[in-house]
């Protein structure tokens, strides 16, 4: 933050104080995402595409088993 205040080179003090104020409100919701990101990162949600696969692979070995139970019953 220094860096950018020294960097717009200020020519009065309350200029500068008005440049600190504009960055540090400008770094503000991108260190409360940063620190949501974190928070956030520990949970595991599979994406959607995994599911739709899990969801198939499970509808079609309840079809096997059913198709199974079909052979073996006795005519």
């Amino acid at each position: 933050m220094e860096f950018q205040c020294t960097e717009r080179n200020p020519p009065t003090p309350e200029y500068m104080q008005s440049v600190v104020v504009s960055v540090e409100v400008n770094l503000l919701p991108k260190r409360a995402r940063v620190r949501n990101e974190r928070r956030g990162s520990t949970k595991y949600e599979p994406p959607l595409s995994e599911i739709k696969i899990d969801s198939l692979v499970k509808g079609m070995e309840k079809f096997m088993g059913r198709i199974e139970n079909i052979e073996r019953k006795p005519l």
